[in-house]
């Protein structure tokens, strides 16, 4: 049989017969092991990727055990951390939504605050592409447009603290109290995010010491917005794969209006109407800039 698969953000390493995209299949008999497979991908070792049949988590200790069969498909990427993809540079990535698991609570409506958060991430994968357009013409020893990439930057250092993760982690803890495995699976989340602000600050850093003195390293520069881009795609990646379907799956409707609730009880500070209409102005105004540029 056949067994489909997938890999995200795999640092451009592809089994034979896998695509530019990470899709491909491994041939393997009726109820051979998860492990078995994910050994003959022949991926590299030093990793310990998570893994999805089905868009379900499987745990590593439980994959000599999950047997596999038709109909089956199975979903691999490496964990979030520091180590980032150097062999591929970040422009366009091709949209999003390639990433999303098809599985969920299928028949019901996606809740209103994953279908918020889900909006966010095309957004700033949006935001990405331009990110990756402007350093390439950097990369050809052009000049970018400079003020695009500081306004970019100004609101990734805003936004996603201020308005996103916030959402993101009454989520975490109610899926955390739901689904303990799972949520070890996906990890701390409060910690990546942490380390996302510290790269979009290191960039940031980065662009002003550049427009201060424009002899600094160019390949120091290329480094730190690649570090940024890498690790931001990846962090979105195993939120659309893993961490959104998870709690689309095991939280209840009181779970969400629970979690409704608390956000409208914060309306006067991250989640207010001013705040938000101003992200969004902000936004509209990049991209209306990147467009015309």
């Amino acid at each position: 049989m056949k067994i489909p698969v997938r890999l995200i953000s795999i640092d451009g390493r592809r089994p034979p017969g896998f695509d530019d995209e990470g899709a491909g299949a491994v041939e393997a008999a009726d109820g051979v092991s998860l492990a078995e497979v994910l050994a003959s991908l022949g991926l590299p070792a030093d990793e310990d990727y998570a893994a999805l049949v089905n868009g379900e988590p499987v745990a590593a200790a439980e994959r000599p055990r999950r047997r596999l069969g038709p109909g089956d498909s199975l979903t691999v990427f490496p964990p979030i951390k520091g180590g980032l993809d150097r062999g591929q540079w970040p422009a366009g990535g091709g949209p999003l939504d390639s990433a999303v698991s098809p599985h969920g609570t299928g028949g019901h409506a996606m809740p209103k605050t994953l279908d918020a958060l889900r909006d966010d991430h095309m957004d700033m994968a949006r935001l990405f592409d331009l990110l990756g357009r402007e350093l390439k013409v950097f990369k050809t020893g052009e000049h970018p447009d400079y003020d695009l990439i500081k306004k970019i930057l100004d609101y990734c250092l805003a936004y996603p603290d201020q308005c996103h993760h916030p959402k993101e982690d009454l989520v975490y803890e109610k899926l955390r109290g739901r689904s303990p495995d799972t949520a070890g699976i996906i990890g701390d989340l409060a910690a990546e995010h942490q380390k996302l602000a510290a790269f979009t600050l290191k960039f940031s850093t980065a662009l002003g010491n550049v427009l201060e003195d424009e002899q600094l390293p160019r390949d120091w520069f290329l480094d730190v917005a690649n570090d940024f881009l890498s690790f931001s795609r990846r962090h979105m990646q195993m939120e659309e794969v893993l961490f959104f379907p998870a709690a689309r799956k095991n939280l209840t409707p009181a779970d969400w209006a629970e979690i409704e609730a608390a956000i409208e009880s914060r309306i006067e500070t991250a989640f207010d109407e001013h705040t938000l209409k101003r992200f969004e102005a902000s936004y509209r105004e990049i991209m209306d800039w990147g467009k015309a540029a």
